[in-house]
């Protein structure tokens, strides 16, 4: 939902758009401002879309975790047998 609200409605602009905001170390956008780390974001950008895919795997691991121990085993039961229905 944030996706479509937020980027839909100012794709690209440089201090609007979430996608585009929310990393401090890369520079998505040329009229965003210049800082001197982002003049070696040439080399470590691939470091860094690396550890995007190991945090999203382990972010997900957790979230998974936290649903299973921190839900009821009641609620748990009804949401199985609202899937398998």
């Amino acid at each position: 939902m944030q996706h479509v609200v937020q980027h839909h409605v100012n794709p690209n602009h440089a201090r609007r758009d979430p996608d585009i905001v929310g990393n401090p170390l890369l520079r998505l956008n040329p009229l965003s401002s210049l800082e001197k780390h982002h003049l070696l974001q040439h080399i470590y950008v691939f470091i860094l879309l690396a550890l995007f895919g190991f945090t999203y795997i382990v972010d997900s691991f957790v979230h998974n975790l936290k649903v299973c121990f921190f839900c009821s085993l009641i609620n748990m039961l009804a949401l199985t047998n609202a899937l398998l229905v």
